[in-house]
């Protein structure tokens, strides 16, 4: 069995998240303006369904090629932090 690059490996996780929890994101056309919004970056895709969970906020995401997020990227916009993965 052929082992899998760096990038092939981010895409099969992305896709089998997207399977698994894409009911739960909201695709949009754009990103809104952030404009003096801090950002926060973390680490797992797995945080960010936490964090929706715990503040009770959707995860958008742009859409990307075959319905997965653009860029690999999902964003959570809360109402004074941008979270994103």
């Amino acid at each position: 069995m052929p082992r899998l690059s760096g990038e092939e490996l981010k895409l099969k996780k992305l896709m089998q998240f997207m399977r698994k929890y894409g009911s739960r994101m909201i695709c949009i056309d754009t990103l809104p303006a952030f404009e003096e919004r801090p950002f926060i970056k973390i680490k797992s895709m797995a945080d960010i369904l936490e964090l929706s969970d715990e503040i009770k906020e959707p995860i958008f995401y742009v859409d990307g090629e075959n319905n997965l997020p653009k860029d690999g990227k999902n964003i959570y916009i809360c109402k004074a932090v941008c979270i994103y993965f």
